[in-house]
């Protein structure tokens, strides 16, 4: 979690400490990467190519070093587990973004998928449960 919330700090962000959400949530990181999105987008525009650089660096290395590690997992799971239209919706569209956005197929990404290590100290929150 400190590399995680090290990226945050090199960029101005921090996690709401009343929010209740360890760094490495999915909704934090989310938007993080969101974030990093928006600050791409003004950089490009700006033609500013030091910051275009530094956060498409930062984007890359953010998604292969922690989303990358559980988000497939997620999809997964959510898909099987909640067979709801609704949820399944949600998996295919959440991977299809990821997808679009890294172009990075589907079948690569799930071929080493790892199940997340859970903290029993610290379970998985999540406002939605």
């Amino acid at each position: 979690m400190s590399d995680t919330a090290a990226f945050y700090t090199a960029f101005g962000v921090a996690v709401d400490p009343d929010s209740h959400h360890r760094t490495d949530h999915l909704c934090a990181q989310l938007e993080f990467v969101a974030l990093l999105l928006v600050k791409l987008a003004r950089a490009k525009s700006e033609n500013n190519a030091e910051a275009v650089w530094v956060t498409e660096d930062a984007l890359g290395k953010f998604n292969r070093d922690h989303v990358m590690e559980w988000l497939p997992s997620f999809i997964s799971r959510l898909a099987s587990c909640a067979p709801h239209p609704f949820y399944m919706s949600a998996a295919d569209l959440l991977w299809s973004v990821w997808e679009r956005l890294w172009e990075q197929p589907k079948t690569a990404a799930f071929e080493d998928v790892r199940t997340p290590e859970t903290d029993p100290g610290t379970p998985y929150e999540c406002d939605m449960v």
